[in-house]
């Protein structure tokens, strides 16, 4: 799907605004690959499947908008998981103090608390933004709200109130700019969003509520400059 030509452009991209629920369920052999891509993004190869799934959104944005999900997904998990040694390089830990325990046999038992976001790898998530960017502007901010662009926008706030969250229990100096890098790049794509589709925009940051608050709240309290 060639959205080289600015009129061929406006006419997918109003087509699928309108019918986005049918786009949605639209199944092609390009949707597979696209799939899989996404889908082995892991920080050990990061490199190599960022540069791919960028050539999709390129080549065929609209097939990939249908796919964000999939990053919304790898995304959670990224942040559930506590460390591995596969994925230490570039992971943010915010360090909770440890807990110790005695049983009813008078053993001691040492308790780490683990908490959704206190943990992930600041290189995923960084290169997921970087994919966001790659998307021509006006398919990702007219159309990706209806497709899941709204979804990974509120994944990052979690991220970040979490991380702000916790930042009593922080004990090393590195960790106060944890999410810095992050949320900078994270800024860019939502003053885009803004200039590209204010009413979108401002129905997302001033009514919609997720798990950790309403959004605009959050961004005033991660101190987002947007």
């Amino acid at each position: 799907m060639n959205l080289g030509d600015a009129s061929i452009r406006e006419i997918l991209v109003n087509a699928s605004i309108s019918h986005h629920d049918a786009w949605l369920e639209c199944s092609t052999p390009i949707d597979d690959q696209i799939s899989s891509a996404i889908n082995r993004l892991d920080i050990t190869v990061l490199q190599k499947q960022q540069q791919l799934v960028k050539d999709f959104t390129k080549r065929y944005p609209l097939f990939v908008l249908k796919h964000i999900d999939g990053l919304y997904e790898i995304l959670n998990k990224d942040a559930t998981q506590a460390s591995r040694r596969d994925i230490e390089r570039g992971r943010q830990v915010v360090h909770y103090p440890t807990l110790v325990a005695n049983s009813n046999q008078n053993a001691t038992y040492q308790v780490t608390i683990l908490h959704w976001g206190s943990s992930f790898s600041e290189p995923l998530w960084v290169a997921v933004l970087d994919i966001l960017l790659s998307f021509p502007e006006q398919v990702l901010y007219n159309c990706g709200h209806l497709m899941g662009f709204l979804d990974i926008l509120n994944l990052y706030l979690t991220l970040f109130k979490a991380q702000v969250d916790v930042t009593k229990f922080r004990t090393h100096r590195i960790d106060s700019s944890s999410i810095q890098r992050t949320s900078n790049k994270f800024c860019t794509i939502l003053l885009a969003f803004k200039a590209r589709n204010c009413a979108a925009y401002n129905e997302w940051i001033q009514f919609a509520v997720i798990s950790s608050g309403r959004v605009m709240d959050i961004i005033r309290e991660c101190q987002l400059q947007v």
